[in-house]
């Protein structure tokens, strides 16, 4: 910009002079020149524009994920040629760490599902000599007390490593989807009175809200293991003797479940971390669970198309699933609005 100015101020310059010392023919050809000049530099100015287009068309792109837009390198202006190639080396490491990334989780989930499948054998074979040791008279009252804990401590294992297999496929998007209509506070109802013992052993007392039908599509069996957990994660973490919320209702084409329970212990960590994987709200791990129940449930809940939240509110705990509701219903609400 500072040479294109003073190009022009030399060229006027000079064709002002020229016919002050009778130069006119000199002048003119000044004139020329400083329109030869504007048109060069202007030629320059748009080449510089449509270089800076194509840098931020790329990184649009990028941004979108794709690491594989070409940015020819040969149509970039002198101007922002650096520019352009930080951009391209930018796109290049982005795409390198990416695909680093998804073979590495690509092979801890073969890992995790391959060592859990080698890992069931043996436990079943054990499970089998407990069982059959229970059905034996022991006359010694410490070995039943014993057989009773391999017993116990054997199952918690094997929920274990199903836990785990499901936690793989489900984070890498192996599980199958078969949607059908669901009618979402009817399988809440089941899930609570399915866990209506355990519930009433910590003294929950639930109350549900859900002022309309609200049908979803969804994958019963995937619905049914994400309220599961939820309630699992209730029973476990809940104040003893208090009240557990539970409101469903739609909003923006996608049916909301909301549960709301007081958390016993106080919650002095990050909550976001509890959807990753062997990550639990009891850090001295003093309860039973894998750690693996809310990151089940937010891959079960985004294979299905919907998403997965938690909130905290001082000691108030909220999970929330919205799952895209049943064609009709998604009709009913635009003929509504």
């Amino acid at each position: 910009m500072l040479c294109y100015g003073l190009g022009n101020c030399a060229i006027m310059g000079a064709m002002i002079l020229a016919p002050l010392y009778g130069h006119f023919r000199v002048a003119l050809l000044f004139g020329v020149g400083l329109v030869l000049f504007n048109v060069f530099c202007m030629y320059l100015f748009i080449r510089a524009l449509r270089s800076l287009k194509e840098i931020m068309i790329s990184a649009k792109e990028s941004s979108k994920g794709n690491f594989s837009y070409p940015l020819d390198l040969n149509k970039i202006s002198p101007s922002f040629l650096n520019f352009a190639e930080d951009v391209a080396n930018i796109q290049v490491g982005l795409k390198e760490a990416v695909d680093h990334a998804v073979k590495g989780e690509r092979m801890k989930a073969e890992l995790i599902t391959n060592v859990s499948h080698d890992l069931k054998t043996p436990l079943t074979s054990i499970i089998s000599y407990v069982d059959l040791l229970k059905n034996e008279k022991l006359e010694n009252e410490t070995a039943s007390a014993y057989v009773e804990v391999l017993h116990e401590k054997s199952y918690r294992l094997k929920q274990l490593i199903e836990d785990l297999i499901e936690a793989s496929k489900a984070s890498s998007g192996n599980l199958n989807v078969e949607k059908m209509k669901v009618d979402y506070k009817q399988l809440t109802l089941m899930a609570m009175g399915e866990m209506e013992d355990k519930t009433n052993a910590a003294g929950l007392t639930f109350k549900i809200s859900c002022s309309e039908p609200v049908y979803i599509d969804a994958d019963g069996g995937h619905m049914w293991r994400i309220l599961e957990n939820l309630l699992s994660n209730v029973v476990k973490y809940s104040m003893p003797n208090s009240r557990v919320y539970v409101d469903i209702f739609k909003m923006n084409g996608y049916g909301v479940l909301v549960m709301k329970n007081i958390s016993a212990a106080p919650i002095d960590f990050d909550e976001t971390r509890l959807t990753e994987r062997f990550v639990r709200g009891d850090e001295s791990r003093t309860t039973e669970g894998s750690g693996l129940g809310l990151s089940i449930t937010q891959s079960l809940a985004e294979i299905q198309g919907g998403t997965f939240g938690i909130q905290v509110d001082g000691d108030l705990f909220k999970s929330i699933v919205s799952i895209p509701l049943w064609g009709e219903e998604e009709e009913e609400i635009e003929e509504e609005e």
